[in-house]
């Protein structure tokens, strides 16, 4: 499969205990066709940022010895944001029909549409779970459990050996987010006869109605940066919703209309390190980046069966790229691609330099 994309190049030296950090962002734009034909727009931009701490600690006698501790702070500078195209690399072991997640130790765990397989490496997986069935939005919760929709209408978790267990019965849902207090957030499918978004406790299972979302159709979910805004797409009029939020997670004002995009059905709703929004449309067959400035940018787009339905960013613990996104094709196979996107999730630890919220 030939994939003609933009590969982003950003390079943060490793921190050892002497070191300081230095971020070099650097971005070498290149489209490489299937004759090597070559064009190249060199853009450098650089960003030094020095954060240590010395800790001198006399260890007695005459040595004189000292012990000295650097502190390492990677930085992201949102102004590097690259631009599509992309790289795109198929991945022989992961699988994912909907979503993936990626657990405490990085490993990638995704949907065949029956079982849940997990991929500590691209060419390396085994059966995480099975008997499964149709797995729709997953998310990851802070105790180990997955949490995930499902064909079944159901809230299920998957423990870490495992387990299969209902959460939540007789709830017709599709997508999926956790909050920072640790509570799972779901939304309504397409044919629910009660749009909502509702909040469940995953220790109890107990569920309270969020939103009331009758007349907004809504479809795949997620949360600001700083949890101070929750964003959800619709299955109709191409319409995204924002919900502010207190501190306590709860709506301090109704939906507003953030943005229309130019399609409808949006199976994903993601958010970077620097606030801009990814939704992808199951009608277009695209994800589209919209950026803090209000602006769509397309930067995907398939075929019908090849369509992207979700994605995450990588994990370090596991070895996979930050800086990239992990796209599910469930039309084909359930294989999973990885996109350099040359920008950090929302959940990145790292300095990030001109971060909004929409």
């Amino acid at each position: 499969m030939n994939y003609q994309y933009l590969l982003p190049v950003v390079l943060i030296l490793g921190c050892t205990s002497n070191d300081t950090v230095n971020v070099d962002t650097n971005t070498d734009t290149y489209t490489d066709t299937s004759t090597h034909t070559t064009s190249e727009t060199n853009t450098e931009t650089e960003t030094n940022t020095e954060t240590e701490t010395d800790t001198v600690t006399d260890t007695g006698g005459d040595t004189g010895s000292t012990e000295e501790t650097g502190v390492c702070t990677p930085t992201f500078d949102c102004s590097t944001v690259p631009e599509p195209p992309f790289t795109a690399t198929l991945l022989n072991a992961p699988r994912g029909y909907n979503d993936l997640v990626f657990d405490a130790d990085g490993a990638m765990i995704g949907s065949n549409n029956n079982l849940l397989i997990k991929a500590t490496s691209p060419d390396d997986s085994e059966v995480f779970a099975p008997g499964t069935g149709t797995i729709y939005k997953m998310g990851y919760l802070p105790g180990g459990d997955i949490v995930a929709t499902t064909g079944d209408r159901t809230i299920i978790t998957i423990a870490p050996d495992g387990t299969r267990s209902v959460l939540v019965g007789d709830f017709n849902g599709y997508g999926i987010a956790i909050g920072s207090d640790g509570m799972v957030y779901a939304g309504t499918n397409y044919d629910s006869n009660q749009p909502e978004i509702i909040r469940v406790d995953p220790s109890t299972g107990d569920m309270t109605q969020l939103i009331d979302a009758t007349g907004f159709a809504p479809r795949a979910l997620e949360f600001s940066h700083d949890y101070s805004t929750l964003y959800f797409g619709t299955t109709n009029n191409g319409h995204v919703y924002r919900v502010p939020l207190d501190k306590n997670l709860d709506p301090s004002g109704e939906p507003e209309l953030l943005i229309t995009m130019p399609t409808s059905w949006h199976d994903t709703v993601e958010v970077d390190a620097c606030g801009n929004l990814y939704i992808g449309t199951f009608f277009g067959h695209q994800i589209y980046r919209v950026n803090t400035d209000l602006s769509i940018t397309q930067i995907l787009s398939w075929d019908f069966n090849n369509y992207g339905h979700g994605f995450e960013w990588g994990s370090t613990a596991g070895g996979w790229d930050e800086y990239s996104i992990y796209v599910t094709h469930p039309y084909v196979g359930t294989w999973v691609d990885q996109i350099e996107l040359g920008v950090p999730g929302r959940q990145w630890t790292g300095e990030v330099i001109g971060r909004v919220t929409l």
